[in-house]
C-alpha cells in the first residue's frame, strides 16, 4: 500500500466562513422564537370529527376509484361497439360488392381494407358451374338413397 500524504500532516487551510451579521436579538428572544416553531400546534378537533373527516376522505377516494373504473368500462366498451359496427359494415361492404360482382375486400391484420381483384369472368362462370353441380349432388344422393332400400 503506498499513500499520497505525510502520516502526521496538517489538512489544507480552508478559507473562513461568512457569519451572519446580528441582528439585535436577545438570547432570550431567539430561544422563544425556537420554542414557538418546535412546538407542534396542538388539533383542538375531537377524535369523532377527526373520524368523520376521515370517512368522508375515504368516500372521496373510492369514488373516485369507481369513477375511473367506470371511464375505463365505458372507454373499452365503446370500442368494442366500434369494432363490431366497423366488422358489420365491412361484411355489409363485402356482401354488396359480391352481389354487384366487384372486386373483393380482405381485412389486413392492422384492420385495414385491402381490395382484392374479383376473378375474371370466365373464372367465376366456371366456379359458378362447380358450385351448382356440388348443390346438385346432395339431391341426387337423397333422391337414390330411398331407392336403394
Amino acid at each position: 500500500m503506498s499513500c499520497s500524504g505525510k502520516a502526521w500532516s496538517l489538512p489544507p487551510v480552508q478559507p473562513p466562513t461568512k457569519t451572519t451579521p446580528v441582528t439585535g436579538m436577545s438570547f432570550v428572544a431567539i430561544q422563544d422564537s425556537q420554542k414557538q416553531l418546535a412546538t407542534p400546534v396542538k388539533d383542538t378537533r375531537s377524535f369523532r370529527e377527526i373520524q368523520e373527516e376521515e370517512q368522508s376522505l375515504q368516500v372521496e377516494a373510492d369514488f373516485l376509484k369507481w369513477w375511473t373504473a367506470e371511464e375505463e368500462r365505458v372507454r373499452l366498451e365503446e370500442l368494442a361497439l366500434a369494432q363490431f359496427d366497423s366488422n358489420i359494415q365491412d361484411r355489409l361492404n363485402i356482401s354488396a360488392s359480391k352481389k354487384a360482382g366487384h372486386s373483393k375486400q380482405k381485412r389486413k391484420a392492422d384492420g385495414k381494407i385491402e381490395q382484392v381483384a374479383g376473378p375474371s369472368s370466365s373464372q367465376s362462370n366456371h366456379k359458378s358451374d362447380e358450385q351448382n353441380d356440388n348443390s346438385k349432388a346432395p339431391h341426387k344422393r337423397r333422391a337414390q338413397k330411398p331407392s336403394q332400400k
